[in-house]
């Protein structure tokens, strides 16, 4: 029922904002998971975050 009163810029801004934050999100949990299998696994070394 909102969406009939919001203006279509504003709808367009808090999607692109909403996909913009998801994909923050999405990155950190990658990073994440890359850190925990470095030090499960022992593959590599500290330099292999970095690159």
């Amino acid at each position: 029922m909102t969406l009939k009163y919001a203006s279509k810029q504003k709808i367009f801004a808090y999607i692109l904002l909403s996909l913009i934050y998801a994909c923050g999100n999405v990155a950190i949990a990658y990073i994440t998971k890359i850190m925990l299998n470095l030090a499960q696994y022992k593959q590599g070394n500290i330099s292999d975050l970095i690159n």
